[in-house]
């Protein structure tokens, strides 16, 4: 009998999200995302959503960029994160945020520590979201049953 373990257990073809529970996760991401860029730009001098279609593309942008861009990034990003202690990754995310934001019509960043700002809160936001809605599910599935697997083998 060997005690090897795998790293990771995947889930079973049909314990994994549907799409119409992909997307609809991607919807809460969106309004949530747009619902936080709101409030950042209510309270903050260098922000400025002109409507609610702008602040909705908005957080579409930042959704689609933080579930496609930053992953390819962070193979990059996460040794310079490890020198600068986390520091340098919120730069690379204000950066992209921040010219992600500046091409949508009706979004107005006027610098960079603004963009920093928002890319810190709409990360807060969307960390409280995901941890609530079991958004990567997958990921506490997998950990989970590593865990019982531990246990199991004490």
């Amino acid at each position: 009998m060997t005690d090897h373990l795998p790293t990771t257990i995947l889930r079973d073809e049909e314990l994994r999200p549907g799409w119409r529970q992909t997307v609809g996760r991607g919807a809460v991401v969106v309004l949530f995302n747009a619902l936080a860029l709101w409030l950042l730009a209510a309270v903050m001098d260098g922000f400025v959503l002109d409507d609610v279609p702008s602040a909705l593309i908005a957080g579409a942008v930042i959704g689609v960029l933080n579930a496609t861009v930053w992953p390819a990034l962070a193979f990059l990003v996460v040794p310079l994160s490890v020198l600068t202690l986390g520091i340098g990754a919120i730069v690379i995310n204000a950066f992209v945020v921040g010219v992600a934001l500046d091409l949508v019509p009706g979004v107005h960043v006027n610098d960079f520590w603004t963009a920093v700002v928002i890319t810190v809160g709409v990360t807060i936001v969307t960390t409280l979201v995901s941890r609530v809605m079991a958004i990567d599910d997958d990921a506490w599935f997998d950990e989970h049953m590593a865990q019982r697997a531990r246990r199991r083998r004490k």
